[in-house]
């Protein structure tokens, strides 16, 4: 007897048995366990459509859940003036959810506490503006819904982590959702996070909190959470990032602020999202947004007034400085070219004839100059002449024509040629016949022209060589053409662009498609040129052109003595972060125990 009532009560509880009484389901209901009085009612209901009791319990139920659509499609047609009320306030809320449901929430949930999706919209706001102790007493309060619902589970899981209840909610997410991943990673970010925090030097911190946001948008991109696991610490990290931003006066912080103005919207993220308008350069931006924004303290409305008018003020003054500058630059470039100008005026419309030269009129625009420039240059290129004496006239004649570019080009200079006023010899002519193709290469591809001065090639060879470590652009743009013809000479059977463009270079016989006999010559090579060559035959120049120097020969033919250590010479110089201060003193004190010494 005793195992047939336990059978019958369980039936019973599991609201399989159409025993329930409607004083059944409202106890149940009474107690926050709505969906077993939702199915007493449903079973009560099917069996005796005509109750008004019944029908008015389901209703209220019914309504309490949020199922709108249900009361309708029951008791639209029912007279009772109890049930009519709730049928109008469901047919009310219909159309709220329907049309703004973000903005009706708080209403809808007030109306209908026991909606699964409302309660999920209320807690995911609470949560997003730190209210966590408000969202968990909701997820209490609410027990028999949460334990049957994984997204409510998530957001109680979530709520534990963010007050920092970390085995609260690694047991939820082992238990419900047998994962133990999701929080094993959440404590490594929480770890690195806390690494970063600690940085002393704000530009470290700053660089590192910034790489530690994009790995965060990384690990969020996969996450099926409702609210990132990562939240507080994103905004945390956000926060820190702005303020040592904003502190710098740092470009391109526009984007993070508007996130962050978002995640916290506070006074504070609103502040900061104007300060980095502010300082992106965006006055009008910035000015715009304090006005429009809402902030709840009004001090930080004129707080960020004052910056921007202290900004504005500051740029006033950054701009006018550099008006004077460039006027006091001008006028020291003016004062220079009539120190240089010769005191004779010609009545000749082309006294150096500049215009015949480049073949164009008087009239001529910047554009056409231009043009007619680079069409004599190339006619006049020294590089593709053999005969000694006509590469000198070419030479000359591209001498000429660089002269009447620098001032036709310069609006200054050219109306005072126009004028008949003829300026003396400008201070960069060289004298050609001494490096001859070697300066005609650098005019062209940037190297620089003119001897070294001292012991110049020093400059370029390795540190651990006792040399500085620099680069040569003349070496640097060789190796370029170098690398250029072989690429387009290894791909012509398979790119018919870079065929064509070869076939162009070889036709007209310009300095790329040279520069593999103009290496041969100029290092005196035998061999086919490639890359390591030309490395080897360009240090083995260097060290040429310092045998021929007087002091330094000294210093570098110390590399045959068996006795001497060129690499352990030169650690100072390779070793460890020095400080130009520093590498002087060294180079000062090892030419000085080189050539200070006696004769030999």
């Amino acid at each position: 007897m005793f195992q047939f009532l336990i059978i019958v009560w369980l039936q019973r509880l599991k609201g399989r048995d159409s025993s329930f009484t409607y004083d059944d389901a409202m106890y149940h209901y009474r107690i926050g366990d709505v969906q077993q009085a939702l199915d007493i009612f449903t079973n009560l209901h099917t069996e005796n459509s005509s109750s008004t009791a019944v029908n008015l319990g389901y209703a209220k139920v019914l309504y309490s859940c949020g199922k709108y659509k249900k009361i309708l499609d029951l008791f639209n047609e029912e007279k009772n003036e109890s049930i009519s009320e709730i049928v109008e306030n469901a047919r009310m809320n219909k159309k709220k959810a329907e049309r703004n449901l973000e903005e009706n929430i708080e209403d809808l949930y007030t109306e209908s506490p026991y909606n699964i999706d409302f309660l999920e919209k209320i807690v995911l706001k609470k949560i997003k503006k730190n209210l966590l102790v408000e969202a968990l007493q909701l997820l209490s309060s609410k027990k028999s819904l949460v334990e049957n619902n994984k997204k409510l589970l998530q957001l109680k899981a979530l709520i534990f982590v963010f007050q920092d209840k970390i085995e609260a909610a690694e047991d939820i997410f082992i238990k419900e959702f047998r994962d133990n991943k999701t929080m094993k990673q959440f404590k490594s970010i929480r770890q690195e996070y806390k690494n970063i925090e600690n940085i002393r030097d704000k530009r470290q911190r700053f660089y590192g909190l910034r790489d530690f946001l994009l790995k965060i948008d990384t690990l969020d991109l996969g996450s099926l959470l409702p609210v990132s696991i990562y939240h507080n610490i994103k905004l945390g990290a956000l926060k820190e990032l702005l303020s040592i931003g904003i502190h710098f006066k740092a470009k391109g912080l526009v984007p993070k602020a508007e996130l962050y103005n978002k995640m916290a919207d506070t006074d504070n993220s609103r502040y900061i999202y104007v300060l980095a308008y502010l300082y992106s350069g965006n006055i009008s931006e910035a000015y715009s947004l304090v006005e429009t924004l809402h902030f709840e303290d009004e001090k930080y409305r004129s707080s960020a007034r004052s910056k921007i008018l202290t900004e504005k003020q500051r740029m006033k003054e950054e701009e006018e400085e550099e008006r004077e500058r460039q006027r006091q630059q001008e006028e020291w470039q003016k004062q220079q070219r009539r120190s240089r100008r010769g005191t004779k005026k010609s009545d000749d419309p082309d006294p150096k004839g500049y215009y015949k030269s480049l073949g164009v009129q008087k009239t001529a625009t910047k554009k056409e100059i231009k043009k007619a420039y680079i069409k004599a240059a190339r006619k006049y290129n020294p590089d593709l002449i053999e005969d000694a004496k006509e590469k000198e006239k070419m030479t000359k004649k591209l001498m000429e024509i660089n002269s009447a570019k620098s001032v036709l080009l310069d609006d200054e200079k050219r109306k005072d040629y126009d004028d008949g006023i003829i300026e003396g010899e400008e201070p960069f002519a060289q004298d050609f016949d001494q490096k001859q193709f070697s300066d005609i290469f650098s005019m062209f591809f940037g190297g620089a022209g003119g001897n070294m001065g001292g012991a110049g090639e020093r400059l370029y060879l390795p540190r651990k060589e006792l040399g500085r470590g620099l680069h040569s652009v003349e070496f640097k743009s060789e190796h370029m053409l170098l690398q250029l013809l072989d690429c387009l000479e290894k791909h012509k059977d398979t790119s018919t662009r870079r065929a064509a463009i070869l076939k162009v270079e070889n036709s007209n016989k310009t300095h790329l498609s040279l520069i593999k006999n103009f290496l041969k010559i100029k290092y005196g090579l035998e061999e086919e040129v490639t890359k390591k060559k030309l490395e080897e035959a360009q240090l083995a120049n260097l060290y040429n052109e310092i045998k021929n120097r007087k002091l330094h020969s000294k210093l570098y033919s110390a590399r045959n003595n068996e006795l001497v250590s060129v690499n352990d010479s030169s650690r100072c110089l390779k070793k460890g972060s020095v400080r130009p201060r520093d590498e002087a003193v060294f180079c000062y004190i090892q030419d000085r125990n080189v050539f200070w010494g006696a004769e030999g």
